[in-house]
């Protein structure tokens, strides 16, 4: 136990103090949910923008020619002096080249049937803001509905859409109280289940690869023998596998903690609706099927790195190992639009792809017990066994083999038959 202890602290140490892991584990969330924010921010600022007319910006006066006969009055809620009218486009041009205004509509006599106008300003660019445009088109709408102020914001903005999804498996009280393809007004909280499935895969993968490179750097240099002098391979084995997991949980915390606070703390920059939330069984399913998922994919990556004889063979043996894994996230991606689905379900039970299948499900919620119980058994009992198989491999005779890495050497050593 000692021995297998002194190979935990040293493996855990070693991993949290390379860069690679400061700038995937604490930089890197840091900046993703930054970005993310921000992301929020803009898209709401858009959303706000396309339902209403824009209110409070600084604008420019600018002047407009009717030769339609269309526009009667202006809203109300303009500012004074935003929008002048001129009889002829002569006094509008005479007006732009003194400077009293900005820019000049023209609007047409077949405005109605062609929807043309033109826009004509002095300092004309291609990179020119022309965010002032939907005062005149305020102005249109206003007009074609008579003076009437609240047909005209209605047609602005022609409904409210509330999406109520009333299949057996939501329990949702309102859109956006839970992520995913249910919300269909926060485009932040309709991404966040593929987001954490995608960083939920590279965590998992990352730590499992890291073991694999481990043990493979140190039979290629020959530590391993030395190693072998003072530890049992079993020793090696399970030192390793938790050292480096614990490594990865702290990376999985640093994520949780960073998503936390940015939807929590940053609800409002994100547009967060107020009965959104996240439930603590959440958090604790995921980290449980993150334990179990690493503690099956490093065993196994453990296994064939006790056969890979150096580091160029790493890259045939990650695909051998990790196929199923990488199988499991992009069925889940598929499958996010449908995420109680036969699909999604099978993915998420099966114990290969739940790690990835079944978190992926439970960020969108709705999961029956049972599934969870079932799942989570199911991967218990497997990361039992590739534990249990992975110690065939990390034999003496393995550890010191020179012999190159191939899937059917790496199967038949796993099931005891070389």
């Amino acid at each position: 136990m000692k021995k297998m202890l002194i190979i935990l602290r040293h493996e855990l140490l070693t991993t949290i103090s390379r860069r690679s892991f400061l700038i995937f584990g604490v930089l890197l969330p840091i900046a993703v949910m930054l970005g993310l924010a921000f992301f929020g921010r803009m898209t709401s600022a858009a959303a706000e923008e396309e339902g209403n007319p824009p209110q409070g910006e600084s604008l420019q006066t600018e002047g407009f020619v009717d030769h339609s006969g269309l526009v009667r009055s202006l809203p109300g809620d303009l500012p004074d002096g935003v929008l002048v009218r001129y009889a002829t486009e002569a006094e509008a041009r005479e007006a732009l080249e003194s400077g009293a205004i900005s820019s000049y509509y023209v609007i047409p006599s077949d405005i109605l049937s062609s929807g043309d106008f033109t826009y004509i300003r002095a300092d004309y660019s291609p990179f020119a803001s022309s965010s002032q445009d939907w005062t005149m088109f305020w102005t249109l709408m206003f007009n074609l509905m008579d003076g009437n102020m609240e047909a005209a914001r209605r047609a602005w903005n022609p409904m409210n859409l509330e999406v109520t999804d009333l299949s057996a498996e939501q329990s949702l009280e309102g859109a956006c109280t839970r992520p995913g393809p249910y919300c269909e007004s926060n485009p932040v909280l309709r991404m966040l289940p593929l987001f954490v499935t995608v960083i939920f895969f590279a965590i998992l993968m990352n730590g499992a690869g890291i073991l694999m490179r481990s043990v493979s750097k140190e039979k290629q240099n020959r530590v391993m023998e030395v190693l072998l002098l003072s530890a049992s391979p079993h020793q090696l084995l399970l030192g390793k596998i938790i050292g480096l997991g614990l490594a990865a949980l702290l990376a999985a915390a640093s994520w949780i903690i960073s998503g936390y606070l940015v939807l929590g703390v940053g609800g409002s920059t994100l547009n967060i609706p107020a009965g959104f939330a996240i439930p603590s069984s959440v958090i604790f399913w995921a980290i449980a099927f993150f334990v179990l998922g690493y503690a099956v994919y490093a065993s196994l990556m453990a296994g064939a790195g006790a056969l890979v004889p150096n580091l160029k063979e790493i890259s045939a043996a990650t695909w051998v190992v990790a196929s199923p894994l990488f199988l499991g996230y992009f069925l889940a991606i598929i499958a996010i639009e449908a995420p109680h689905g036969p699909l999604a379900t099978a993915i998420s039970l099966f114990p290969l792809t739940a790690p990835v299948g079944m978190v992926m499900r439970l960020t969108i919620g709705g999961v029956p017990g049972w599934q969870l119980a079932l799942s989570a058994s199911l991967l218990g009992l497997t990361a039992v066994l590739a534990v249990w198989l992975s110690a065939r491999l990390f034999r003496v005779q393995e550890l010191l083999s020179g012999q190159p890495f191939t899937p059917k050497r790496y199967f038949a050593a796993l099931l005891g038959r070389e």
